[in-house]
């Protein structure tokens, strides 16, 4: 699906997805050792508690997208978006590209004074509103 739409490289996809993640028993633990296995940081757009708390075990950050505050995925992401992805995938990539021009000092500053636990309670008083 995405090379239809497009993509030159993309990873996991038939023989390529030789390694696994650790603890995960289903066929989600595959993934090609060129992507997730090295990556520091994973998105993760469907709602995935297995797979999030395995890939926090292996020191990654999880960025979740996911409709649910009190999905096992938002919550124990290191960074999530409450959300739909269609809407969700144009912001962070909008966001990601001025991202890009903060000095790297800015950004560490940025991640460390984040706290996921308080934005879920504070999504979860928006959605009350509304």
């Amino acid at each position: 699906m995405l090379i239809l739409a497009g993509a030159d490289n993309v990873l996991g996809a038939g023989k390529d997805a030789s390694a696994v993640i650790p603890e995960l028993m289903s066929e989600r633990r595959r993934v090609d050792p060129r992507g997730i296995l090295i990556a520091d940081v994973v998105l993760v757009f469907l709602e995935d508690g297995d797979r999030t708390e395995s890939l926090l075990k292996m020191g990654k950050k999880v960025i979740a997208i996911d409709l649910n505050p009190f999905s096992r995925t938002a919550q124990k992401a290191t960074l999530t978006i409450v959300d739909n992805i269609v809407r969700a995938m144009p912001l962070l990539i909008k966001m990601s590209k001025e991202f890009k021009e903060y000095k790297e000092q800015d950004l560490k500053s940025i991640f460390k004074n984040y706290n996921n636990r308080i934005m879920l309670k504070e999504m979860v008083k928006i959605i009350r509103k509304t």
